[in-house]
């Protein structure tokens, strides 16, 4: 991940480019739509409004919505 504003460090809005390294499941083609899954859920705890020191950020669940999906990276 590549942060565009914020980071890690403050708190407030982040805005970030992100793209998974590695396949999902080894020796296979990651699917768009796998690849937009992964970044999804790694993408929790970006941006907080609190402190990442003092809290801490799960992602009990994860729905997805789809306006399509996606064509390529």
């Amino acid at each position: 991940m590549r942060f565009v504003d914020g980071s890690y460090r403050e708190t407030g809005p982040a805005s970030v480019w992100a793209r998974p390294h590695i396949p999902l499941v080894a020796e296979e083609t990651t699917s768009p739509v796998q690849r937009l899954a992964i970044v999804s859920d790694s993408a929790n705890g970006l941006s907080a409004e609190l402190s990442q020191q003092e809290w801490a950020f799960i992602s009990p669940t994860m729905p997805l919505t789809l306006g399509r999906e996606p064509a390529s990276e």
